[in-house]
């Protein structure tokens, strides 16, 4: 058994990229590289059986999703078809999950046949609204349900209607309502907020 990072480059120096290595869990435990290109990889992740790696490339000119076979014996097989970042296994191997370029979480059914793997064309599940670049999202077993660290939009405040000199007109608003209860005129603080309700909507600032 094995974990599994990427190495990443130094903020600043362009020549460098990002690898794939894995960790042994057991014997001396040292790091071994797994994938070395003049790419960048990254985004690696085990399935669920540990027989294969799912991760991102940009070998193509922008970052695509790929499979290969771990320990790395075999050529590879493309996830994504117009780019891709981000993949996570659903738990029983079953389907790779992705985001898109354009925020969609796409899912491509997968199947194995022996050490052959077969990959469906993957179709979007829905627009995520991600927040971060990290592996912010994580599906359940059957991955009919996900759990996302997302934005949230911001809401635009509710507008604020402001009465301005209200009080010079109350005496003669005062003339023109009549408020009674039980035959009694109501108090003036009635008077007044009743009288600036009905200024506010017909304010022709709203």
């Amino acid at each position: 058994m094995a974990s599994f990072f990427y190495i990443e480059p130094f903020p600043g120096d362009n020549s460098a990229r990002r690898e794939l290595w894995t960790l042994p869990l057991f014997g001396d435990r040292k790091p071994v590289p797994y994938l070395q290109t003049k790419f960048d990889e990254h985004w690696g992740e085990f399935s669920p059986d540990g027989k294969w790696i799912v991760y991102a490339s940009n070998e193509s000119g922008k970052d695509e999703v790929y499979v290969r076979p771990f320990p790395a014996s075999g050529g590879k097989v493309l996830v994504s078809t117009s780019g891709g970042t981000q993949p996570k296994w659903r738990r029983d191997g079953q389907e790779i999950f992705y985001l898109d370029p354009g925020g969609e979480l796409m899912a491509a059914k997968v199947k194995q046949n022996g050490s052959a793997l077969a990959i469906d064309a993957a179709h979007p599940l829905f627009q995520a609204h991600m927040e971060g670049s990290l592996h912010n999202y994580d599906a359940s077993a059957d991955g009919q349900r996900f759990l996302i660290v997302t934005s949230t939009p911001q809401k635009l405040p509710s507008p604020i209607t402001v009465v301005v000199n209200w009080d010079a007109g109350l005496k003669s608003n005062e003339s023109r309502y009549r408020f009674f209860k039980k035959d009694r005129l109501l108090p003036e603080s009635a008077i007044v907020l009743v009288n600036m309700l009905f200024r506010a909507r017909s304010s022709p600032y709203r």
